[in-house]
């Protein structure tokens, strides 16, 4: 006669062989597929995330000893230590013997790391580890207003474009008079601007700053250009650039000025620059962008040009710096 095995010895005995023995946790999927190994160290990583923006790629996850039996879709795996971004297996049939199950991983990563993915399947498990970069924005090329020519103001103001810059979510336009140093800027997100209203017949300058979904940034390269008002024959140079000596340098004399000159109409149309040292001219018929200055006195000097074009138009540099030692 068989005895009775009290209730409570039963629920004893199933508790003990689910913590012990069989693991009662099902896989995320289980509908009878099995495999002997499952290595996620094994995938290959061509295209990784990048910090802020949407991402979406399929890796193939190697198994040894799969059974033949077919796979539904599985429910998402959310990445750990990086989050942010999900793992969805995709449904299939396994092999009998060796083969890849097909990951779909996607979202934005939180920060730059390893984004972790805890990946269960056919009885086995593995981690994968997915590195997230930061890499930030590309550099904008600026390509309107063209680099040292003139363009027309219309009644809506001046229009700027550029080329698209990589891994960017925003921008910032940045135009400087060059007469006054007046600053004004736009933000956008799209590659233009326009109806940027600005005074005529002056100088200009422009950059363009491209941000990265963490506000990382890069700079563009400057251009210049002569904003004029109605058609004219003539504009007047841009203000002359520094070359050498760099800003505030401290050096020991002979000293060698030299700088960069250009003009709306074309280098042609510069007829001469003259150079000022302490707020004194010391040439006042160059036709080279060069000055040695011989036997300059100890301390700090300032100097600066005036491009003067073939129909007497004369524009001022900023002023510029050094010491001698």
């Amino acid at each position: 006669m068989l005895k009775r095995i009290p209730k409570y010895y039963l629920l004893i005995y199933i508790f003990i062989n689910c913590l012990f023995i069989i693991n009662c946790e099902p896989d995320v999927v289980d509908s009878g597929a099995r495999v002997e190994t499952l290595n996620c160290s094994g995938v290959p990583i061509v295209n990784i995330p990048i910090v802020g923006f949407n991402y979406s790629q399929n890796f193939n996850i190697p198994y040894t000893g799969g059974n033949g039996k077919e796979y539904p879709n599985s429910s998402g795996i959310n990445s750990t230590s990086v989050t942010g971004l999900t793992a969805v297996l995709q449904s299939g049939n396994l092999v009998n013997g060796n083969g890849t199950i097909t990951v779909t991983i996607s979202g934005i990563a939180s920060k730059i790391g390893n984004a972790l993915f805890s990946v269960s399947f056919g009885g086995k498990n593995c981690l994968f580890s997915l590195p997230v970069s930061g890499t930030g924005p590309g550099k904008s090329i600026l390509t309107y207003p063209v680099n040292n020519t003139s363009c027309l103001t219309t009644d809506t103001g001046v229009g700027f474009t550029w080329n698209n810059a990589v891994n960017t979510s925003k921008y910032k336009l940045y135009v400087t008079n060059l007469i006054d140093t007046n600053l004004k800027y736009a933000d956008t997100t799209i590659v233009n601007y326009k109806n940027l209203m600005l005074p005529i017949n002056q100088p200009y300058q422009w950059r363009v700053v491209s941000y990265g979904p963490t506000n990382d940034s890069a700079v563009s390269d400057v251009q210049r250009f002569y904003l004029a008002g109605a058609a004219s024959v003539n504009y007047a140079p841009f203000p002359a650039q520094a070359v050498l000596p760099i800003e505030y340098a401290r050096l020991l004399s002979p000293v060698s000025l030299m700088w960069t000159g250009d003009d709306p109409d074309g280098l042609n149309d510069i007829d001469y620059y003259e150079v000022w040292l302490d707020d004194r001219i010391i040439n006042s018929k160059s036709t080279i962008t060069t000055q040695i200055l011989n036997n300059i006195s100890p301390g700090p000097h300032t100097w600066f040009i005036n491009t003067i074009d073939k129909k007497e138009n004369k524009t001022k540099s900023n002023t510029f710096h050094f010491t001698v030692l």
